[in-house]
């Protein structure tokens, strides 16, 4: 739950279907163990996504209104 929408395969990370073969993720941590470059950058750019997207006094006020929104309060 939630991994889709913090990690964009192939450029935060890599994305590997839930009960596929080993084979993908095996090759996935291969290549970021041959690619430290790579690596650094993904971790980088998905610590920014995370900090823009799902810390608390962001996140927060999208649920409230999404709530809202369902309950049919007016904001």
């Amino acid at each position: 739950g939630g991994v889709p929408e913090l990690v964009l395969d192939g450029e935060t990370g890599f994305l590997v279907r839930p009960g596929d073969e080993p084979a993908p993720l095996a090759e996935a941590i291969i290549r970021l163990l041959a690619e430290p470059e790579l690596a650094d950058r993904m971790g980088k750019v998905g610590r920014e996504r995370a900090l823009a997207n799902f810390i608390p006094y962001v996140i927060r006020p999208k649920y409230v209104s999404l709530y809202r929104t369902l309950m049919g309060v007016r904001q």
